[in-house]
């Protein structure tokens, strides 16, 4: 098979799952960036389109729809939830990100393409997934968490514009992945989900009842340990002994895993 072949068989792939999701639904919009995230579980799938689809389906519904609205007002509201986080550890930064919208749009990207668009290490995504598909709010602590990463630089700009030179290229940084998620958790420890979205409501930040994040906190606790179980649906994908797909930026194996039971965990929660 050519490059050309298999490069036509990629995109017609990608078309067929976001094609296929958004025919579904009507109410769904699509977004730039929603495709980097298709793409990524394409990958690790080894295209299995219907494997994607079905993924893309229930993240939608745990981790996505917020941000397949007609526009960004819910997205832009979101948002704002980053401000109180990032008040646990690094208060000072705050004023930094704040916009006159007070949205902190430079964390847009991160947030509503779980970091597919923003990083160009396939590893770097997945490892970073294994933690974000655990809860529709972990990529705002995640991006607190790299946001503090930038501390030190993020003071010592003079200009507001670097700020999008150093936040807006997020790929040619190093990032240390495992420093950047146990700050990550710390936040969330911090300020778990249900006290972030009460500190939300006191400072007017008020998500719909049909929010998926409220709609994920609505699921039983009990369910969410239960549905750990399903981790065998990603052995089905990358059996033991096999390598990982690679791309231009990833040449060895992926440790996925944690992705596979967290994904097997996001498709039964969306079920239920």
């Amino acid at each position: 098979m050519t490059r050309l072949t298999l490069r036509l068989s990629y995109r017609e792939s990608l078309a067929r799952v976001i094609y296929s999701v958004l025919l579904e639904d009507p109410s769904l919009h699509y977004y730039q960036g929603f495709h980097d995230i298709v793409e990524f579980f394409l990958l690790i799938s080894r295209f299995d389109v219907n494997w994607t689809y079905t993924v893309i389906k229930a993240l939608i519904r745990t981790h996505l729809r917020d941000y397949m609205g007609a526009d960004l007002t819910e997205v832009e509201r979101l948002l704002q939830l980053l401000y109180p986080i990032l008040e646990k550890r690094a208060p000072e930064l705050v004023p930094i990100l704040q916009t006159p919208a007070q949205t902190p749009v430079i964390v847009l990207p991160w947030v509503i393409t779980l970091f597919a668009h923003s990083l160009h290490s396939v590893y770097q995504v997945a490892r970073l997934m294994d933690v974000m598909l655990l809860h529709p709010l972990m990529p705002l602590y995640v991006s607190a968490a790299v946001v503090l990463h930038f501390r030190e630089k993020l003071l010592r700009m003079q200009e507001r514009f670097q700020l999008y030179q150093l936040l807006g290229r997020l790929a040619e940084h190093e990032l240390p992945l495992e420093k950047v998620l146990r700050d990550a958790q710390f936040f969330f420890t911090a300020l778990p989900p249900r006290a972030l979205l009460a500190q939300g409501r006191r400072r007017g930040v008020e998500l719909p009842e049909e929010s998926m994040v409220l709609q994920f906190e609505k699921a039983r606790a009990d369910d969410r340990v239960r549905l750990r179980s399903f981790r065998n649906l990603y052995q089905m994908i990358v059996r033991p002994g096999q390598t990982a797909p690679s791309t231009a930026s990833v040449t060895g194996l992926l440790s996925l895993a944690a992705v596979g039971i967290a994904v097997a965990t996001v498709i039964q929660i969306a079920s239920n």
